[in-house]
């Protein structure tokens, strides 16, 4: 994203915090005749390219005021 790597907080797990997620499309292929057609390569770029663009922006704008409302709703101060 153009960003340098100095950004990046480290923080310690949570318990209970999975170490690591992998992902087998085998039982999809196996029980629905799927395949995945994008690696994961090109589908986080877009993914990415997605949440960058108008469209990704503006649901993000809308995902935030929604949290707002939801704050405004259950907590006294809003926080």
């Amino acid at each position: 994203m153009g960003k340098p790597e100095s950004l990046i907080t480290h923080v310690a797990d949570r318990h209970g915090h999975d170490q690591r997620y992998a992902i087998d499309p085998h039982k999809a292929n196996v029980e629905l005749g799927w395949d995945p057609v994008t690696t994961f390569e090109v589908g986080i770029k877009k993914t990415i390219d997605w949440y960058l663009s108008e469209k990704g922006m503006k649901w993000i704008e809308q995902c935030v005021e929604s949290k707002q409302e939801w704050l405004k709703a259950n907590y006294e101060d809003g926080k």
